[in-house]
């Protein structure tokens, strides 16, 4: 095929070529057709492949949720806990110790509530311990 830029063909008179000219025309149009339909191939390519990618996705959280489910059937009770301790502690005494009880729920640490119940209430009361002495100390 014949290399032109995008000007000379727009502004060539295929027709006024006569025969040859036509000929030309015919097998540019013919490309171009070509080149439509291979367009429209990718664009029925990408659409598969981004249906096939939504159904990935889908399965994978159902999976998620399954593991959830069996293996840590609490981790989705406990988060709110942590959120209201947070927003009751007005002197941020407990702040350290609820972000490391955070960072553990996170990590799926707790398979049980009696196991997060002891941490918590250890916690806590370290916490509670330590704050008391500090006052101490300043003389309170």
């Amino acid at each position: 095929m014949e290399s032109f830029s995008s000007m000379e063909i727009t502004r060539r008179n295929f027709s006024g070529m006569g025969h040859v000219g036509r000929e030309r025309l015919a097998r540019r149009i013919g490309f171009a057709h070509l080149l439509l339909k291979d367009i429209e191939k990718l664009r029925e390519l990408a659409g598969d492949v981004k249906e096939r990618e939504l159904k990935k996705l889908e399965a994978a959280r159902v999976e998620k949720d399954a593991v959830d489910t069996i293996y840590f059937p609490v981790a989705h009770l406990l988060p709110p806990i942590i959120v209201r301790a947070s927003q009751l502690d007005s002197k941020k005494v407990f702040t350290n110790v609820l972000h490391r009880l955070g960072e553990k729920l996170n990590q799926r640490f707790y398979t049980t509530t009696g196991t997060f119940a002891q941490d918590f209430g250890s916690a806590m009361n370290a916490a509670i311990m330590n704050d008391s002495h500090q006052e101490i100390k300043r003389g309170r």
